[in-house]
């Protein structure tokens, strides 16, 4: 049986042949109680902790120059622009259709003078790190790719641990560090 209620995105209750019922509950709020009830039968006051589902909507990436950087993206990685202003630019990459299960991935460019940028240092390995990887099925010919492109790159080598995937870093025209990678085959 289902029903949607206010605050309740689904609600999956199934009676089994103790007429005991169960159910799965997606709630739109952290924390309550609910009184389940199905004709004759029901069950005891339970108090439920919810996980909501999340989903990555935007990254959002600082740039001192937004119209360089919408252009670098646009060129580069072949981001379409959908939404901008004087201080903001909405990228979208990727399609969705009913036959494929490929997301797009959207990034909000930031114009700023903050100096800060997209990059940090894992003081346990001294690795410099990227906050934003992309997968990649051919990462040479990716780089062979970015090369063409002049794009400023680390150099491409094997990986630093035998779990790691392949992969090497670059950076956009405003200095943020992306990482791209392929799993071994």
């Amino acid at each position: 049986m289902r029903k949607h209620y206010a605050g309740i995105h689904q609600a999956d209750v199934i009676l089994n042949g103790n007429a005991e019922p169960s159910g799965t509950f997606e709630l739109a709020f952290p924390k309550t109680t609910w009184q389940i009830k199905l004709g004759n039968a029901s069950c005891e006051r339970i108090d439920i902790m919810i996980t909501p589902r999340l989903k990555i909507s935007a990254i959002e990436i600082p740039a001192a120059n937004l119209k360089r950087a919408v252009a670098w993206y646009q060129e580069v990685l072949a981001f379409n622009c959908v939404w901008s202003d004087k201080f903001h630019a909405l990228l979208e990459y990727g399609t969705s259709t009913a036959d494929t299960s490929e997301e797009r991935i959207k990034i909000l460019l930031v114009e700023t003078s903050d100096s800060t940028r997209l990059l940090f240092n894992n003081s346990n390995t001294n690795m410099l790190h990227s906050v934003v990887d992309f997968q990649t099925d051919d990462i040479d010919a990716f780089h062979i790719y970015l090369q063409s492109k002049n794009t400023v790159m680390d150099i491409f080598g094997p990986p630093a641990n035998d779990w790691a995937p392949r992969g090497f870093a670059f950076f956009d025209s405003e200095g943020n560090r992306l990482g791209t990678y392929t799993y071994r085959t």
